[in-house]
């Protein structure tokens, strides 16, 4: 009887070992290939919005207006009826009575979500370092929901501002810490509230526009500009004495700044993305 040496036995096995593995590598071939074929996008294939995402509604009101309500589709909702479609943003348009399109003027914008705070939530918004929730409203009010800007009087919100400065400077500070950090916090947590319902109405508003065409929407090119225009001017201590004529120029300036920023971002991510050998 034949012995195999240790070398020839090692050799043996080591290519025992080898032929395994390749069989195992083209056993998972298909599997992988097709693995990634599904995961690559296929030919020109592109994600499309839906376009029924969206729905406008229009209501007359007596004495010469027009409420304009943008409603979009909530999906997330597992609901057997089938409205689901949810209020987003109001703006109301004045007609002054007439059907002459060219004197309208568009007044308020009323992002939906937008609520007075209740008595204990202007409470706990005056307590500093306070970075919780405090509830919900359990019950629906039968008032109307304040409007986060007036657009044919923006110049009203610089003077309150002007006029809340100096109370807070001249009157509650001198009489001393507490006052003046409960004061301070609480028209801090007032502003960074209605800046967020601001900055939602802007996203719905920019989505809104990017998906309807211009023949089916609600709004006209310098209305939108318009609209968009001074709930950023919001957020600037002097944007609402801004004039009307040069709300086209802002809005394109704020528009191009924010498509830099949107591609610096892109890259920043895009190298990195490259550096740690990722690939999307």
């Amino acid at each position: 009887m034949k012995s195999l040496s240790p070398r020839t036995s090692g050799a043996s096995f080591f290519s025992l070992l080898i032929l395994f593995s390749l069989l195992l590598s083209l056993a998972r071939f298909p599997v992988v290939a097709q693995s990634r074929a599904e995961t690559q996008p296929r030919g020109e294939t592109k994600p499309t919005a839906r376009p029924d995402l969206f729905r406008l509604e229009k209501m007359e009101v007596p004495g010469g207006a027009q409420l304009i309500t943008i409603h979009a589709r909530w999906e997330g909702l597992e609901n057997a009826s089938e409205q689901k479609w949810v209020p987003m943003v109001s703006v109301l348009r004045d007609t002054m009575g007439d059907l002459t399109p060219e004197n309208d003027r568009l007044r308020y914008v009323w992002p939906l979500s937008y609520t007075r705070p209740s008595f204990w939530q202007r409470v706990s918004g005056a307590v500093p370092f306070l970075y919780a929730k405090v509830g919900n409203k359990q019950n629906a009010s039968s008032k109307p929901p304040p409007p986060a800007i007036d657009l044919a009087s923006a110049d009203c919100e610089v003077w309150q501002k002007i006029f809340w400065a100096a109370l807070q400077n001249m009157l509650l500070d001198p009489y001393g810490i507490p006052v003046k950090i409960s004061t301070r916090s609480y028209r801090r947590n007032i502003s960074d509230y209605r800046k967020s319902q601001i900055v939602r109405a802007l996203s719905v508003l920019s989505l809104y526009q990017s998906m309807q065409p211009n023949s089916s929407t609600a709004f006209s090119d310098s209305e939108m500009i318009e609209i968009q225009a001074r709930l950023l001017l919001t957020d600037k201590t002097f944007g609402g004495v801004l004039d009307n004529l040069n709300l086209q120029s802002y809005y394109n300036k704020e528009l191009s700044q924010t498509r830099d920023a949107r591609g610096h971002n892109w890259e920043l991510l895009r190298q990195r993305a490259e550096a740690e050998s990722l690939h999307f």
